[in-house]
């Protein structure tokens, strides 16, 4: 009897381990970004030579301007009269950054800038934005194209949500500005903490399909699998195990169901901030 719950254990420790490994494995294949020569420095993103088809996705990760309590226009800007608290580097939470020897707090609101040259004129550009802390307003040039919950200078004109989106524009010039103007008032840690892709239309719906599946495709697997170790539970009580292994499934399943494409609202259309923020912890 001893030897039959061990074997089961054991069962149970490699469906475990290879669970881990077909997450790491859609992660690496369903992957749309690629290490690219184009990235952002001191704020400049040049695009001269760019060929999306050959470059693939380009990941917006690098040197971005970076103005602390302060929400800059697009108009202020291009007046050339404002220098950046710092460069920062994003994706990071601005808990990291130092202003005159001072690290910030997590609570605040801030503006991030990347300046755009050498762009393919009159070509359609996409941008994923997945969720930043905790809530945003992007801006090409000076028009607003996404936006995240309400931005605030104060918690009284402040509300958080995650919720990733897709944008497409197409450049007037060579030229354009990104501007994402940022507060948080509810989470510990705040700013862009995770990286903007961008690419071609088809290249973005591409990706934003991919991580799609993906989580589905996870949050299907767990769910089937927590259902038959629960049966088995149920068909022979004394075996504790299937119901350690049935939690298990389920924190998987749901954390899957917060991150990435936030199957979340698909299923539950009407959950709250507050309800995934305690669903993550």
């Amino acid at each position: 009897m001893i030897e039959r719950i061990d074997k089961k254990r054991l069962l149970i420790l490699i469906i475990g381990i290879l669970i881990f490994l077909a997450v790491f494995l859609c992660i690496f294949f369903f992957s749309g970004t690629k290490k690219s020569e184009f990235y952002p420095e001191k704020g400049v993103l040049d695009l001269k030579n760019w060929q999306p088809q050959q470059s693939g996705i380009l990941s917006l990760s690098g040197e971005w301007h970076f103005y602390w309590k302060r929400f800059v226009s697009y108009e202020e800007y291009s007046a050339g009269v404002l220098a950046p608290d710092i460069w920062a580097h994003v994706p990071d939470v601005w808990n990291n950054y130092s202003i005159n020897g001072e690290k910030l707090p997590g609570f605040g609101y801030a503006t991030y800038l990347l300046q755009v040259v050498n762009a393919p004129k009159g070509m359609p550009i996409s941008l994923r934005i997945p969720t930043f802390s905790t809530a945003y307003e992007c801006y090409i040039d000076d028009r607003l194209v996404s936006s995240n919950g309400r931005v605030g200078t104060r918690t009284e004109e402040f509300e958080p949500e995650y919720l990733p989106q897709i944008v497409e524009f197409t450049p007037d010039s060579e030229s354009f500005t990104i501007i994402f103007h940022v507060s948080n008032f509810t989470y510990a840690r705040g700013g862009m903490w995770y990286a903007i892709n961008m690419g071609t239309p088809e290249q973005i719906a591409n990706m934003a399909r991919n991580i799609a599946d993906r989580d589905l495709f996870l949050f299907g697997a767990l769910s089937v699998m927590a259902f038959y170790y629960l049966v088995l539970f149920l068909l022979r009580r004394e075996d504790k195990s299937s119901l350690y292994y049935v939690f298990m499934c389920l924190l998987f399943a749901a954390r899957t169901m917060i991150y990435g494409d936030y199957l979340v609202y698909r299923l539950i259309p009407f959950i709250s901030f507050r309800a995934i923020i305690c669903i993550s912890y």
